[in-house]
């Protein structure tokens, strides 16, 4: 097929030697542009995914951080002088919640497995008490809460206080339900006994069983 060039040019005088020199011009420029987009493009996307893998870095690295004292090389700064911080245990994988049930004397939550640990004297003493949960997502064994335990101003002589757990269970891909317990404490034998079941709440959308 022949190009007639007077018809791109739109001049009737245009010589036909003439066309094949615009034409590549044409294209010479356009190839031009096109490699200025691409080398604008090419270091755009350099520099989103340097700063993505600086950010995952940095989470990561936060997320690994326990706040109850595992950090490593990072220490929290203490502005009062008076105050001073001290790693009173180490804790096992995914830590959710703690409460006092005496003086230096703490109930930690394990959240995937379901173990509620005593931590005494800054000894990890191991599980007092294992129920069943469903560990995925957002769910576990994840609140506790205590009354007020025996301390010596109060010169009380009982020897157990309530202690509440929530929680959540799947019983099926279609039933999960969040259950709030009370347990009472005995501290001289390190158990959690006697559950009652106070409330129960569907860990789906749903109506309140």
């Amino acid at each position: 097929m022949q190009l007639d060039c007077s018809k791109i040019l739109r001049k009737e005088h245009t010589q036909r030697q003439d066309c094949p020199l615009n034409l590549k011009m044409l294209v010479y420029f356009s190839c031009q542009r096109l490699l200025l987009l691409l080398f604008t493009f090419t270091v755009s996307l350099t520099i989103l995914l340097s700063l993505n893998t600086v950010g995952s870095s940095f989470f990561k690295q936060t997320e690994l951080q326990s706040v109850f004292g595992q950090a490593s090389g990072l220490e929290p700064t203490v502005m009062d002088s008076k105050l001073k911080v001290e790693l009173v245990s180490s804790l096992p994988d995914f830590p959710t919640n703690m409460a006092f049930v005496g003086s230096d004397d703490i109930l930690v939550l394990s959240k995937n497995n379901g173990e509620v640990l005593r931590i005494k004297d800054g000894n990890n003493l191991g599980a007092v008490l294992k129920v069943n949960v469903t560990g995925k997502d957002e769910m576990g064994l994840l609140g506790i809460a205590t009354d007020a335990y025996e301390t010596q101003t109060h010169n009380q002589k009982q020897n157990s206080n309530d202690v509440f757990l929530y929680y959540s269970l799947c019983t099926s891909e279609e039933q999960c339900d969040n259950f709030v317990y009370k347990y009472e404490w005995n501290r001289n034998e390190g158990k959690l006994f006697n559950p009652q079941l106070l409330l129960k709440l569907p860990g789906l959308p749903g109506l309140v069983t």
